[in-house]
């Protein structure tokens, strides 16, 4: 198969930073401004929200492949409020609570299929906080995707995992 990331468009306010792979198979996202807080100090609501989204092109002569995403953040909520993670990628949705005294990072796996010769990718949070003891900071750094059929030779592990930007 050819290079299958050879094109994307971003969507939302303030770009993130895309690497994709010299062979075009696997991509890296950078967010440095996905972050949402609710209630933590006197300038902070209650709730908050943030999203972005990025919309990879497919070749059009070839067939989608499964690819897996691995969304990685941090999640930090008080006694008394809530955090949410929602991924949408290639047609699956996946909800991902935070309960009360949540404080880790995480990553999350979505094994989708692109359709229409495209990947759209959607990265939401939500953040739901209490008067008291109701803090919430959530962020999601980064988002990996690598096509799942991808088997490199043991020569070829060093290159696959090389990116450009």
């Amino acid at each position: 198969m050819t290079a299958i990331f050879h094109g994307y468009s971003l969507v939302g306010p303030q770009s993130p930073n895309v690497l994709v792979s010299d062979d075009g198979r696997a991509f890296t996202i950078i967010f440095s401004d996905l972050q949402v807080e609710a209630n933590n100090g006197s300038k902070t609501p209650r709730m908050a929200a943030g999203w972005k989204g990025i919309v990879f092109r497919l070749p059009e002569d070839e067939a989608p492949e499964p690819i897996t995403l691995s969304v990685e953040g941090y999640a930090f909520t008080q006694a008394r409020s809530t955090g949410t993670l929602v991924i949408v990628a290639g047609g699956t949705s996946t909800l991902v609570p935070f309960g009360p005294n949540t404080d880790r990072e995480f990553v999350e796996t979505v094994v989708c299929t692109p359709s229409d010769h495209e990947l759209r990718i959607g990265v939401s949070l939500i953040a739901e906080g209490a008067e008291e003891d109701g803090a919430v900071l959530m962020n999601v750094t980064t988002v990996n995707g690598t096509l799942d059929q991808v088997q490199p030779a043991p020569e070829d592990e060093l290159a696959a995992g090389a990116v450009k930007g």
